[in-house]
């Protein structure tokens, strides 16, 4: 009773994140370590604490997410395996990523990946995308480029991760564009765009990425009649 529970509100508390209703995230996330709790199941207890940790620091309440990290640092040690640190490393790096490090940012985020193990159901998206966040701010289009065609890449490590999986269509749209590869940055739009047709209305991604495919579309017609 008390495991699906603990699911259940990781779940809730994951999608309070990406839609930032932080609030809602950090009920959700003390639900989750709760049943975890009760269930005695640790590995729950380090996912609830560190989607708490993420939420606090997307608050900015850095001070707070020190003392969860504490807590979770713990529950690593009880664990007896220090490839768990890849818990603590992310949360570092998103930290660093807060205050505008980002080459700290980029080498902690690096060191969480590199805890995974081969099999590809470890390798989370979500890391991937916190390293695609830095490579970003740090202005290496190439890099940022190379994640985001990981996540692509990911088969049953990204399932958790469906909306990281969707928006990395439209971020790679977004970098073809820069680069001017029109025709590439189309074709992410519309995978992008197809994949979540049934969006609610308003979401910022569709619209812009609405508005950008109409604008390649129309620029790339306009060439067409010049040339006949």
């Amino acid at each position: 009773m008390y495991w699906p529970a603990s699911e259940v509100y990781l779940k809730c508390a994951y999608i309070d994140l990406q839609s930032n209703h932080l609030k809602d995230a950090l009920k959700d996330s003390d639900r989750a370590l709760d049943y975890a709790l009760k269930a005695e199941n640790p590995n729950r207890q380090r996912q609830a604490l560190h989607i708490k940790g993420l939420t606090l620091i997307q608050m900015g309440e850095i001070d707070a997410c020190l003392k969860i990290m504490d807590e979770l640092n713990g529950l690593v040690r009880d664990s007896h395996n220090p490839d768990n640190m890849h818990y603590i490393h992310h949360l570092q790096g998103e930290i660093k990523l807060k205050k505008k490090d980002y080459a700290g940012a980029i080498e902690l985020f690096q060191k969480a990946l590199s805890l995974q193990s081969s099999d590809p159901r470890n390798k989370h998206a979500d890391y991937l995308e916190s390293l695609a966040e830095a490579y970003y701010h740090l202005g290496d289009m190439d890099k940022t480029q190379e994640q985001y065609e990981r996540i692509l890449s990911l088969s049953t490590g990204r399932l958790d991760y469906g909306d990281i999986y969707a928006l990395s269509y439209y971020s790679l749209g977004k970098i073809f564009q820069q680069k001017d590869w029109k025709g590439k940055a189309i074709e992410h739009y519309e995978k992008f765009l197809d994949l979540w047709k049934d969006a609610d209305p308003g979401i910022p991604e569709v619209e812009d990425a609405r508005k950008k495919l109409a604008e390649l579309k129309d620029t790339a017609l306009i060439k067409q009649q010049k040339v006949i």
